[in-house]
């Protein structure tokens, strides 16, 4: 299986924040799902690979050869070229306020040689975006919708989203989802995809990507990494400190406890009467989350963005 994007000892260094030698791939084939919390370096990693910001050390492959997006790497015609492999979502924000949906459509279509005007059509008619509209009266999730139109309508071979589905209701998540679904199965295809509502994952990543302040945790077959936790439901009388230690996100209650693992084989062995669930992606983050810096606040945050979601 071949890797469309390759990232290696990606280093990009602010003030207070540190992108500290990220590695990964993103195989053919697969939805790459790139999760962590706010300010984690998800976006500064996207930009780099986009050729938005220059890092400061590392490698970056698109396509099986080096990364000729950043300034004096290559030539305008390498870049266009390259460019046109690639659909970009990078949020609701990144259109001029003043122009009709048409107009800006017509402002970006030139770009790309393999525009697909039929093709953007029949996604504005799914999403509901009328040409005539300015982008300044429109919805965060409509100018959503609009970028994601955009991105799917030039023939790419890979697309890299940040946070695609935020400002998106239940519904037309489904519609997007479908739509990834329908864009990989023509092949040779790629995705990654940066989101915080991992549920999506759930339904259609292939491979998860963890990125917590700056640094790559883990990356892994979602398959794989679902099979490897689980969900523990216990009596808290059976609890004791050196059990504890094979738990995480531990929660005690008059009624029992509730827990995630990545050892269940043992945890089964400690607690035989516990009742044993799947865990989701959700559970996973928030668990990755616990012991690192500053980990209460993450956890705190991701799990009022989850709480939220399940309401």
């Amino acid at each position: 299986m071949k890797n469309i994007i390759e990232v290696n000892n990606l280093t990009k260094k602010y003030p207070g924040f540190t992108l500290s030698q990220a590695s990964f791939t993103v195989p053919e084939g697969c939805i790459t799902g790139f999760v962590g919390a706010n300010g984690a370096g998800k976006t500064t990693t996207l930009r780099a690979i986009l050729g938005l910001l220059q890092p400061d050390s590392g490698e970056i492959r698109l396509f099986g050869k080096p990364c000729p997006l950043h300034p004096g790497t290559a030539s305008d015609f390498q870049r266009n070229l390259l460019a046109d492999r690639i659909g970009v979502v990078l949020g609701a924000g990144a259109f001029y306020e003043n122009l009709t949906i048409r107009q800006m459509k017509q402002a970006i279509a030139p770009a790309y040689s393999s525009w697909q005007e039929d093709e953007f059509r029949k996604l504005s008619k799914r999403f509901g975006l009328e040409p005539s509209r300015k982008i300044k009266t429109l919805s965060s999730g409509t100018k959503m919708k609009l970028a994601l139109a955009l991105a799917l309508s030039h023939n790419a071979e890979l697309l890299i989203m940040d946070e695609p589905t935020g400002g998106l209701d239940p519904l037309v998540r489904d519609t997007f989802l479908t739509l990834l679904r329908e864009f990989m199965e023509k092949g040779g295809r790629g995705v990654l995809f940066s989101t915080h509502i991992t549920s999506d994952l759930d339904k259609c990543a292939d491979n998860i990507i963890f990125i917590d302040h700056g640094k790559i945790l883990l990356e892994e077959d979602k398959d794989a990494l679902l099979d490897s936790w689980r969900l523990v439901k216990g009596d808290r009388a059976s609890l004791t400190p050196e059990k504890e230690t094979f738990l995480r996100c531990l929660r005690i209650t008059d009624f029992g406890f509730t827990a995630v693992t990545d050892q269940p084989e043992k945890a089964r062995q400690l607690f035989p009467e516990a009742l044993f669930d799947r865990a989701c992606v959700d559970d996973i983050t928030i668990a990755l989350c616990e012991g690192r810096p500053d980990s209460l606040e993450n956890r705190c945050v991701l799990s009022q963005e989850i709480t939220e979601r399940r309401l």
